[in-house]
């Protein structure tokens, strides 16, 4: 608290004058007012000072909070983005095996499909008839185009 009224020089005029006409009364409602008014301004001082503390210990939990979320969130973005990464690579891998797999059964029924006393008789013969079956709907579709 930088200013008194008390220490004002105003003041001490006023009382002094009211000393002067020998209005104690009236000089000592000013005095009391005064001092009631300082004590206010100290109290509001306190008041302000305790604020601006729980101010500064408010913004410190929140800083540690906002933080602590935004490395959560932080940790979390990078787990699933490795996680994503880690799945397109099987996902790749799967479909290169497919990709195999379709080869293999390719070069095997073109190596097979005149045997008859194949083990895989059965699926040759199915795929046999399912080729027929394209190649059938195939000019179908041209038939129709056609039109």
């Amino acid at each position: 608290m930088d200013y008194k009224l008390s220490e004002d020089e105003n003041y001490h005029m006023l009382i002094d004058e009211l000393d002067k006409r020998g209005l104690d009364k009236e000089r000592n409602e000013v005095v009391g007012l005064v001092h009631y008014l300082e004590s206010m301004e100290q109290q509001f001082t306190n008041v302000l000072d305790e604020l601006q503390q729980v101010r500064c210990q408010l913004e410190k939990i929140q800083d540690k909070g906002i933080r602590k979320t935004v490395l959560k969130i932080t940790d979390k973005a990078k787990e699933i983005s490795e996680v994503s990464s880690l799945n397109s690579q099987i996902r790749n891998q799967e479909k290169t095996i497919e990709r195999c797999y379709n080869e293999i059964g390719k070069l095997y029924y073109e190596a097979h499909k005149d045997d008859t006393s194949d083990a895989f008789l059965e699926q040759i013969e199915r795929i046999t008839k399912a080729k027929q079956e394209v190649e059938r709907l195939k000019k179908d579709v041209e038939n129709v185009k056609n039109k």
